[in-house]
């Protein structure tokens, strides 16, 4: 118990490195590329650091279907769609802990610098967030200057939403 509250107090006092809006309250902002049905699907390198993602467009987030996320910025409005989004964000200095929140409905696939750190099959009935503390091996993948996340997530029906940071 106190190794558990201790890393919460330390979680609580580390550096916000991607805004998580159930927590911040506030709208992030992500390339997005998006595909209703399994339509078109990007380029199979869409998570990789040195994709080009400046055709994509500009979505703000958090998503989520009218009735999935406590806080959201714009609204997941079909059933049956895939979203893929990148959001680069600039870190100053290497943290001792990493924790991913992830928060989603249905599918979800997290890469952090081209490699994936989280794969979730779930199928939410109920919405709560996840807070995952990276491995030693997947912190390393971060470093200082510019960082790449990427996360594709597909709804398969019912609820839909998607939030997801680093701190």
């Amino acid at each position: 118990l106190v190794i558990v509250l201790l890393s919460c107090v330390q979680a609580k006092a580390q550096e916000v490195l991607l805004p998580f809006g159930q927590l911040s309250k506030q709208p992030w902002s992500a390339r997005y590329f998006y595909a209703p049905n399994d339509g078109d699907k990007p380029d199979s390198m869409w998570y990789s650091v040195d994709f080009d993602d400046s055709g994509w467009g500009l979505l703000n987030d958090p998503i989520s279907s009218s009735y999935g996320l406590s806080y959201k910025e714009t609204i997941w409005s079909q059933t049956y769609t895939s979203y893929w989004v990148r959001r680069h964000f600039t870190v100053s200095s290497l943290c001792n802990f990493v924790y991913l929140y992830t928060m989603h409905d249905d599918e979800c696939i997290i890469y952090l610098n081209g490699i994936e750190i989280y794969h979730s099959t779930d199928y939410h009935v109920v919405p709560n967030y996840s807070t995952i503390l990276l491995s030693e091996e997947q912190k390393t993948l971060l470093h200082t200057g510019d960082n790449v996340i990427a996360v594709f997530v597909k709804d398969v029906g019912g609820q839909s939403f998607m939030d997801f940071g680093l701190y």
